[in-house]
């Protein structure tokens, strides 16, 4: 890309996904169930099976809450994102992972918390799929 040099003012991009073939504006296939694995004082883990027909060039993108998302506080269609990026809506959440693994560490949390997650699925248009959802509690500290 190029930006013409004069008194124009600045020019962004954002959010561009250059692929091959036809225009993709189908949603992928829903995760599959996403469950805490295991808890500590700072961190959980979280396990989900793969989407069937797969991620279509994309990935899977985990977002953490610490109050209640509202069910339509999604990510933005065809929003790229990255861990630690945040995902605005009723309430906000932060991108704790992103790509094509089934399992994700959430580390450095809080003892005795819960934290709500959703976990989509992504193509190669950044297309997102309906979200996975759950309650993740971290252990209390001892003294």
């Amino acid at each position: 890309m190029h930006r013409a040099l004069g008194t124009g003012g600045d020019m962004f991009i954002d959010d561009v996904a250059f692929y091959a073939g036809t225009l993709d504006n189908t949603v992928p296939n829903i995760p599959g169930t996403l469950v805490v694995d295991g808890a500590t004082t700072s961190s959980l883990d979280l396990v989900w099976s793969a989407a069937s027909g797969g991620v279509d060039g994309g990935g899977y993108m985990l977002v953490r809450y610490t109050t209640n998302p509202a069910a339509n506080d999604d990510p933005n269609v065809n929003g790229i994102y990255k861990t630690g990026n945040s995902v605005s809506g009723s309430v906000t959440g932060t991108v704790v992972y992103v790509g094509t693994g089934t399992s994700c560490t959430d580390a450095g949390l809080s003892a005795s918390t819960n934290y709500y997650y959703k976990l989509y699925t992504y193509d190669k248009a950044y297309n997102y799929s309906t979200e996975q959802t759950v309650t993740g509690l971290t252990a209390g500290s001892y003294s």
